[in-house]
């Protein structure tokens, strides 16, 4: 999770912002997989921080997503 993390504020991919007032925060959790060689042993473990984007509502913030952390758009 630490380089995840890492690579994440490496990349600029999310921006700490603060939360608008009477906005609610939309949570995000860890997801974790284990990718295997051909033969059936471990290759590597991986982890990706996603926001549980089902909260949100249509016309409200569809657009910004407030969570612990922003999704940088260009």
């Amino acid at each position: 999770m630490l380089e995840e993390l890492e690579a994440i504020e490496k990349n600029k991919t999310w921006e700490l912002v603060n939360l608008p007032q009477n906005k609610h925060p939309i949570d995000v959790k860890w997801m974790f997989k284990v990718k295997y060689k051909p033969e059936g042993t471990i290759f590597k473990h991986k982890v990706r921080l996603v926001v549980k984007d089902f909260f949100q509502n249509h016309g409200i913030d569809y657009i910004d997503i407030f969570a612990l952390m922003q999704d940088r758009k260009s």
